[in-house]
């Protein structure tokens, strides 16, 4: 397993074709074709690693990650410091990377140029299988059916006694003094006779 940071920092001091070549063990000759297959050209080979902006430190570490014996690729938002032409030769790279590739990234373009399985953190987890703009396209599907069928709740089941004291104030607003309308007894009749129909499953 290789991971890609976002940060990528050196604690000691060397010429970059020798920080690579001591973890790629190839002739100078072959090492400064991949460098250059990564941007790093002519003479730039020999700046020191410390010189290195945050994109080319991430571009350093990758070509040396693609030709490590690695199957698994974890790459940390790999395109946050790259330019265009930095970021088109790190797809190009992971394209031709046999193994697994594993990204957190808000790049879409990127997402969607290389990965067709997407695990979406929210909520939970959720897996999809297509491109970034597949998922949110699910999402999005999902999200309106969900708002267009809401499950109606049950209503609370209430105990006996909560049934007689309904029931007891009901029948209080019916014999009050001042008579109700038509309307309003019908209403209430109505709903003494629905708890009264739930206080019989009581036996």
């Amino acid at each position: 397993v290789g991971y890609l940071s976002q940060h990528a920092h050196f604690e000691e001091d060397a010429r970059l074709i020798d920080w690579f070549r001591d973890r790629i063990a190839v002739p100078e000759a072959e090492a400064r074709h991949i460098l250059a297959r990564f941007l790093f050209f002519g003479p730039t080979v020999f700046r020191s690693i410390l010189s290195l902006s945050g994109g080319e430190r991430v571009r350093l570490q990758l070509a040396v990650l693609v030709h490590s014996s690695i199957n698994v690729l974890i790459l940390d938002e790999p395109t946050n410091h790259l330019d265009i032409e930095s970021r088109e030769t790190l797809e190009e790279a992971l394209e031709n990377f046999s193994g697994t590739l594993i990204a957190v990234s808000h790049d879409r373009y990127f997402l969607n140029r290389l990965f067709p399985q997407i695990l979406w953190l929210e909520n939970g987890l959720t897996r999809y299988h297509g491109t970034y703009t597949y998922a949110q396209q699910k999402r999005t599907e999902f999200a309106t059916s969900s708002s267009l069928h809401v499950t109606p709740q049950k209503p609370k089941r209430l105990s006996q006694y909560e049934l007689e004291v309904q029931i007891e104030r009901l029948e209080q607003k019916l014999t009050k003094r001042e008579k109700p309308t038509d309307t309003v007894s019908k209403s209430i009749q109505q709903q003494l006779d629905d708890l009264y129909e739930q206080l019989l499953q009581y036996g």
